[in-house]
């Protein structure tokens, strides 16, 4: 480590009482005294409160010039009060010997005072890829192009740190963003935005509540709460019989000439037997059990061909002449008997009576 002043006031170099500019592996350190932008004596500045660089006393520029520092010239900023550490560029060399003017929102980040101490470093950065903030109130999001007024606000910094709270303005109101992930990935969590191709991501406002989704009709999602329960075992025997039994209409009817002096009543359920619920199971039942016996399902209509030797019976009987009607109408069960017809075939067929 090599000293560079002795301290001596006035010397360019050094101060009393802030230790003299030293160097330490190539690179320029120097403890000094942190007052805000608003503090400067003149004119105001009040640009330079709302960016990201810092103003140095001339001394340091003539430090930095025997060391050949490399441009854009960088600096941490590390307050042994708080243990914070953050990064920031420099506008001019015009401050008072011994002191350094930052703005108001990068002392608030190092959690210091007017005239604390702090330890000022040259350092070197990678250029910055790709950056993500996350604005603190959902105000931010009122902004009708919010990329393009952060791209606008970056271009008053030098660089940019993590866990960073870096204040922008627009349209006379003030936004703060925290700087959530920066890369590339560097030891000092810090990155060069000095002519970059930063990509740029934002992260949902920290206040933000996500709106209810909507399920028709201004409904929202239903909650563990507000769902149904599960259906019993009487309820859905209940509904197997209300779908599978046949239910005649039940409701009211109206006459169709017009004359609605009287309504006509409902026509009752017609269920044989008990109307309760065991004696609709077991209708229900009787059902099932006749439609496995005649292999029809129940509700439906069934038309089935019949036999050959059945038709050819059917023919000869057509064929007859109308006086012997009579005379083949009685001999037709002994003859289909004695043919051994298979009136099986007649499935659900009806029995022609004279």
């Amino acid at each position: 480590m090599d000293w560079l002043g002795g301290g001596g006031a006035g010397d360019g170099y050094g101060f009393p009482g802030f230790g003299g500019a030293r160097v330490v592996g190539g690179q320029y350190k120097e403890s000094l005294s942190c007052m805000s932008v608003a503090m400067m004596p003149g004119r105001e500045r009040t640009d330079a409160d709302k960016g990201g660089k810092v103003f140095l006393p001339q001394s340091v520029l003539r430090t930095l010039t025997r060391l050949n520092i490399q441009y854009p010239m960088l600096f941490s900023l590390a307050s042994s009060k708080s243990g914070r550490k953050t990064h920031c560029g420099v506008l001019e060399f015009v401050s008072e010997p011994g002191v350094v003017n930052a703005p108001r929102w990068m002392m608030m980040n190092l959690a210091i005072e007017e005239g604390d101490q702090i330890e000022i470093q040259s350092v070197n950065l990678p250029t910055a890829q790709f950056a993500k903030v996350q604005p603190q109130t959902q105000d931010f999001l009122d902004i009708s192009n919010p990329k393009a007024v952060l791209e606008k606000t970056l271009r008053t910094f030098s660089c940019l740190t993590e866990a960073d709270m870096i204040a922008i303005e627009y349209n006379g109101k003030t936004y703060e963003l925290v700087v959530l992930e920066l890369r590339p990935k560097h030891p000092s969590n810090s990155v060069c935005v000095v002519e970059c191709d930063l990509e740029l991501d934002f992260a949902p406002p920290l206040d933000y509540v996500e709106p209810p989704k909507d399920y028709g009709r201004g409904a929202v999602a239903p909650t563990s709460s507000d769902a149904a329960p599960l259906p019993t075992k009487e309820e859905l025997e209940a509904k197997a019989i209300r779908e599978n039994v046949f239910q005649p209409y039940q409701g009211d009817g109206q006459r169709l000439d017009g004359k609605n002096d009287k309504a006509i009543p409902s026509i009752g359920p017609v269920v044989s037997g008990p109307t309760d619920e065991a004696g609709r199971r077991e209708a229900e039942r009787r059902a099932r059990a006749d439609a496995a016996a005649t292999r029809f399902a129940p509700g439906r209509m069934r038309f089935s061909r019949p036999s050959a030797d059945a038709a050819a019976k059917s023919a000869t009987a057509t064929a007859t002449p109308s006086g012997s009607a009579a005379a083949s109408d009685a001999s037709a069960p002994a003859a289909n008997s004695a043919a051994g017809t298979d009136w099986s075939s007649f499935s659900g067929g009806r029995t022609l009576k004279d």
